[in-house]
């Protein structure tokens, strides 16, 4: 049996630079690997909303997402097994603020994405995905790509003064905008 700490020391690790294979569905039966991750996903110290396999020393195209619904935003509840996924599509670049990583605890970053995603999972199968679940799935993809959310930081340009127009283009003071983002 997996201990909490275990998990900890797991997500900790140098697996999340990792670029994974990809994987078959036998393979995924075989290893036992949503049971896995969903294990590891609520033993963690700190709530999640997905886990990709090189976090838990796999090194296979898997990754889960449980998005809760959220009725303050009207985002529905999102579950998905994801394996051997890719993007068909994207759109609606943003800069998400906050965005935090299992791996990193206590750390978070604005990060540079997309608002809205077509992606297809290895079944075939089509999800668009967007809001706040767009920005999870891009999230447990570049784990498998062997990257982590650090590599996607938005960085706020320094040029601007307090009180000059903000270089985000909306047309309000520096200050009032992006100064704090």
């Amino acid at each position: 049996m997996t201990t909490t700490s275990e998990v900890d020391e797991i997500l900790k690790g140098p697996s999340a630079y990792a670029a994974c294979r990809t994987t078959s569905e036998v393979e995924l039966e075989e290893l036992h690997v949503w049971e896995r991750l969903e294990k590891a996903l609520a033993l963690s110290k700190v709530p999640g909303v997905g886990l990709a396999a090189p976090q838990i020393g796999l090194y296979i195209q898997a990754a889960v997402i449980r998005v809760p619904e959220n009725s303050r935003t009207r985002v529905p509840a999102i579950t998905l097994n994801l394996w051997n996924p890719c993007v068909e599509s994207c759109a609606d670049p943003v800069v998400f603020q906050g965005e935090g990583c299992l791996s990193y605890p206590g750390e978070s970053w604005a990060t540079n994405r997309y608002g809205d995603v077509l992606m297809v999972n290895g079944d075939l199968r089509k999800y668009n995905l967007n809001g706040f679940p767009a920005i999870v799935f891009q999230h447990e993809l570049g784990h498998l790509l062997g990257r982590t959310f650090q590599d996607f930081r938005a960085y706020r340009p320094l040029l601007a003064g307090r009180n000059e127009p903000c270089p985000c283009g909306s047309g309000k003071k520096y200050k009032k905008c992006c100064l704090n983002a």
